[in-house]
């Protein structure tokens, strides 16, 4: 019973590390699906810098439509020509404008940014148009590239990027957490290494005389210190 229960102590010692690593990268999957679905699941602005180029009477009615909307969905922000609008979409300092020119409204947005506040703004201010009896043209100042028409190549990247590089790192730590418990891995084909104790008790410590010729030293593959004075062997 007592060998028995050694070897079973053994073998979940062995085999421990392995099962700490699947579960790891199991929460860490549970962990990431959880957070990625909660925040595309059903998304809703928050915050959306957005710029204005119109009166300040008209400035002040979109405002409150922008929070009757979406409460805290839109942070609005005033320029004085649409020139500036743009140079403020260039910048990323807003990620569209609404400019106001008579019974006509104009929304620029920029997809190159991302397809989601884009999609926002326009929602929003097609709905404020309706309201209004007027109409709105959308104009993309900043359009995304031919083969990336949805902006989501950052995106993969990153995640192209991030996953295999924490499997990398976590698996470079287990096997480097058992190379440390086991040096002979290290070198593959070579006997594990003794402790300088080891060395140091083998070198003060006298061999009886005729071991090293009768083989009882221990040392098969190369020859010790305490034979290291002996008479070769013939």
């Amino acid at each position: 019973m007592g060998k028995r229960a050694d070897h079973a102590r053994a073998y979940q010692a062995r085999f421990r590390p392995h099962a700490g690593f699947i579960l790891a990268h199991a929460a860490f999957a549970a962990i990431f699906v959880t957070l990625v679905l909660s925040a595309f699941h059903a998304p809703s602005p928050h915050a959306i810098p957005v710029g204005v180029v119109a009166p300040a009477t008209v400035t002040g009615q979109v405002e409150d439509a922008l929070d009757a909307s979406v409460q805290g969905g839109f942070d609005l922000r005033v320029y004085p020509s649409e020139a500036r609008a743009r140079t403020g979409i260039a910048h990323r300092e807003v990620d569209g404008a609404l400019i106001v020119s008579g019974r006509q409204l104009r929304l620029l947005v920029a997809q190159a940014g991302g397809t989601g506040p884009a999609q926002a703004l326009t929602k929003v201010f097609d709905a404020i148009a309706a309201k209004s009896g007027r109409p709105l043209t959308v104009t993309d100042v900043a359009p995304p590239l031919a083969d990336d028409s949805e902006a989501l190549s950052p995106f993969f990247i990153i995640l192209g990027v991030l996953i295999p590089s924490l499997a990398a790192g976590s698996a470079s730590a287990l096997v480097f957490r058992r190379a440390r418990a086991d040096p002979a891995r290290m070198v593959p084909g070579k006997p594990p290494r003794l402790r300088r104790s080891a060395w140091s008790s083998a070198s003060t410590t006298p061999s009886p005389p005729g071991a090293c010729s009768a083989g009882r030293c221990g040392w098969p593959r190369r020859v010790p210190p305490c034979c290291a004075s002996s008479t070769p062997i013939v």
